[in-house]
């Protein structure tokens, strides 16, 4: 019903970044810590990448998808979008989270 940070997702994506996920669903907040990441830090460059940096944010409760069921469990990462009409969400439940890893240039 609530997370705070002291639950922590893992996981990557078919980028080759491997982060760690925190919400807060009190406080609607997010925390992304990039563990390691092949994504260069600054555009136009190869290193340093994305690897030891950390991201956060507020959350919103999504409210736009089709049931009341998936609206539940799934939460906006606030500035974590490069595309304002595809924002980044996050899916959680049954202690699994899906979704985006906020992105880079």
């Amino acid at each position: 019903a609530t997370l705070d940070y002291t639950t922590v997702y893992t996981g990557g994506g078919g980028d080759g970044e491997l982060v760690k996920l925190q919400l807060d669903t009190t406080k609607m907040t997010w925390q992304v810590t990039y563990v390691e990441s092949p994504i260069p830090a600054t555009t136009g460059t190869v290193v340093p990448t994305r690897a030891g940096q950390t991201a956060s944010g507020t959350l919103t409760q999504e409210t736009l998808l089709p049931t009341k069921k998936l609206n539940q469990c799934a939460f906006r990462l606030n500035g974590a979008s490069l595309d304002p009409n595809r924002p980044a969400r996050i899916f959680v439940g049954e202690g699994v989270a899906g979704g985006t890893i906020p992105g880079a240039e």
